[in-house]
């Protein structure tokens, strides 16, 4: 299950995509979208936040990489 919210942070619009394991062996994942960047949180067994600081292109790498065979590839920026 996934949830998708979308709002204002100290005035820069963000989207926040929050990932439940289902089978309840892992805690939920944040993915934090602003224009720039994006953050990947999830807090740890202990109550620590773990948090991955990306650019939006790395991040459309990761979404490329999941249908493609092994192998070294370059994408090219998007304007949008």
């Amino acid at each position: 299950m996934f949830t998708i919210e979308m709002g204002i942070d100290a005035g820069l619009g963000t989207t926040v995509t929050t990932l439940d394991d289902n089978g309840g062996g892992y805690s939920d994942v944040e993915v934090i979208l602003y224009e720039d960047q994006v953050f990947i949180r999830q807090d740890d067994e202990d109550g620590f936040v773990q948090l991955i600081n990306l650019s939006v292109q790395q991040m459309r790498d990761i979404v490329a990489s999941m249908s493609l065979p092994e192998g070294a590839y370059y994408q090219e920026a998007s304007l949008k």
